[in-house]
């Protein structure tokens, strides 16, 4: 069996890990997305991230870069965190400044990421849609008692508000609302959110794709921010959201959202797959 040498970079973006992959690095031809999706599933198993950054940078000069990620299963989604990623990548480690603007491509459209120091920020970005209340096919009344809405912002998002985010068995309820019937056959990816008060909230998320709980969510936060407007949890325009893997901060400015947080690089090295 043949292994390709790949130079990959891995990445934390508020705890979300990425394993990234630059074109320009290759020296054969970018491949088809059959081997990206099988190199996305060996390179987040073997180094433990919660998916795969494929960047091709801009002809010409340009401030850009294309993004095509990759879930750990190996099927491609929009990814909020993923974005800022690849933008704090192009900028910071390509162009070598502190702070710009980068035009990443994604698969919902071209995104501005603002960088600032060890910060990215997704500057205008649509918002969610708001599908409304989903009625659940199975009973999940005791692990989560709450209505769930269903929104997408940039991927299907189900949101349910709890009292208590910590008392919450996401594992196990996020796996079910996940498979459930009522998101047949793609599935979604599932949030939980207390609100603390009305400039803050607490966010735990099962991700689709990744299939369990990941330590934050970029498009999950622009979901649960939404939804806070849309059904009147909250009055404020800008607010923090608390992941187990650090802190989020969305804004909403002219039917625009905001998504800022921290990226930091973890390590560059050499995979076989």
């Amino acid at each position: 069996m043949i292994l390709v040498k790949l130079a990959v970079s891995k990445f934390s973006a508020t705890g979300n890990s990425f394993v990234l992959l630059d074109a320009a690095s290759l020296s054969a031809p970018v491949p088809g997305a059959r081997k990206l999706s099988f190199w996305a599933k060996k390179l987040s198993q073997g180094l433990g991230s919660d998916g795969f950054i494929f960047a091709q940078r801009s002809r010409g000069g340009q401030a850009g870069v294309k993004m095509t990620f990759f879930n750990p299963d190996g099927t491609q989604a929009f990814c909020g965190n993923g974005t800022r990623t690849t933008g704090f990548y192009m900028l910071r480690h390509v162009m070598g400044k502190r702070s710009g603007v980068v035009r990443v491509g994604t698969s919902t459209g071209p995104i501005e990421v603002s960088v600032n120091s060890d910060r990215a920020a997704l500057t205008a970005v649509a918002v969610p849609e708001f599908k409304g209340e989903v009625r659940l096919k199975g009973d999940l009344s005791r692990q989560v008692p709450a209505p769930f809405f269903a929104l997408d912002s940039g991927c299907p998002h189900a949101v349910c508000f709890v009292p208590d985010v910590a008392r919450v068995a996401v594992e196990s309820a996020g796996r079910a609302v996940r498979y459930d019937e009522a998101f047949a056959p793609a599935g979604t990816n599932v949030d939980f959110v207390e609100v603390v008060d009305d400039v803050s909230i607490k966010l735990r998320t099962y991700e689709r794709g990744v299939e369990r709980e990941t330590l934050s969510c970029g498009s999950g936060a622009l979901a649960a921010a939404w939804a806070c407007q849309v059904l009147k949890k909250t009055t404020s325009r800008a607010l923090t959201v608390r992941t187990q893997g650090g802190i989020l901060r969305v804004s909403l400015d002219s039917r625009k959202l905001a998504l800022e947080g921290q990226v930091g690089l973890l390590f560059e090295g050499i995979a076989y797959v």
